[in-house]
């Protein structure tokens, strides 16, 4: 995942979270612009936690478009991650 600017947690709530800022955050496809934790019981995760994440990605035409995903992950104490990998991605990640 590139690394060219830092997303924010303290992303809108509700439906607004999916309305992407005008113009979107300079990166690169798969940089997030921010994310939340999913709070949703329906999507609990035993022990895990589940991430609501907005991130930049690719329209047909090559132009930049805002997509969004959901992030699981497992229980940290059955399976831990390094404490500077807040949501267990791959170095270089920032969505803490």
């Amino acid at each position: 995942m590139a690394t060219s600017s830092s997303p924010t947690t303290d992303a809108p709530a509700g439906d607004a979270f999916h309305t992407p800022p005008i113009p979107l955050p300079d990166g690169a496809p798969g940089d997030p612009i921010h994310a939340r934790p999913l709070d949703n019981p329906a999507a609990a995760v035993p022990g895990g936690e589940n991430w609501l994440v907005l991130h930049r990605s690719e329209g047909a035409d090559g132009g930049p478009v805002a997509t969004s995903g959901t992030i699981a992950l497992p229980d940290r104490t059955a399976h831990p991650v390094p404490a500077d990998e807040p949501l267990g991605s791959p170095s270089g990640s920032r969505l803490s």
